[in-house]
């Protein structure tokens, strides 16, 4: 199905702004990465899609073994940036399409081999959100909560992901 309206914003600001008119004109909004693991009604979508994926220019941040990076920013530049900057953890993501902020959400991760599973939420230490009725906040690792493709995070909009790697 069509939204009625589209959004890619390119900041924290620009997405703020556009929640806040989707409120003020009573509009629905949903955020979203890249869209893919996400199904749309054949009605539609009577307000505002957002995608975070042009949120992701700015790459990420490292310091030591933490890395934080963009809810926007794709599982395959996650995978080169950690290359970049030496770090690992991550590689059972490679085949998962799709989003930092998608894979946190729903904990995305891989068990095909016996009892040998990996989940994101395994490697976050910290979530910047934007959590309706309070504005932009952090979620520490005892904050968030992860079981089986599923997240705490499901209630706010993910912003930016901390991950704890080697």
């Amino acid at each position: 199905g069509r939204a009625r309206y589209f959004a890619k914003p390119s900041s924290e600001e620009e997405l703020e702004e556009i929640i806040d008119f989707s409120e003020s004109e009573n509009l629905p909004w949903r955020v979203i990465g890249g869209g893919c693991n996400v199904l749309f009604s054949d009605r539609g979508f009577p307000g505002i899609m957002i995608s975070t994926t042009q949120m992701a220019n700015s790459g990420g941040s490292v310091n030591g073994s933490e890395l934080w990076v963009s809810a926007g920013l794709s599982i395959p530049r996650l995978g080169r940036l950690c290359r970049e900057c030496g770090l690992s953890g991550l590689e059972f993501l490679s085949q998962i399409p799709g989003t930092v902020g998608g894979a946190a959400v729903m904990n995305a991760g891989f068990s095909r081999y016996g009892n040998r599973s990996e989940c994101v939420g395994s490697f976050i230490e910290e979530v910047r959100v934007l959590e309706k009725g309070v504005g932009l906040t952090s979620l520490s690792k005892e904050k968030l909560s992860f079981r089986y493709r599923w997240s705490n995070l499901q209630d706010f909009v993910v912003l930016a992901v901390k991950f704890k790697l080697k």
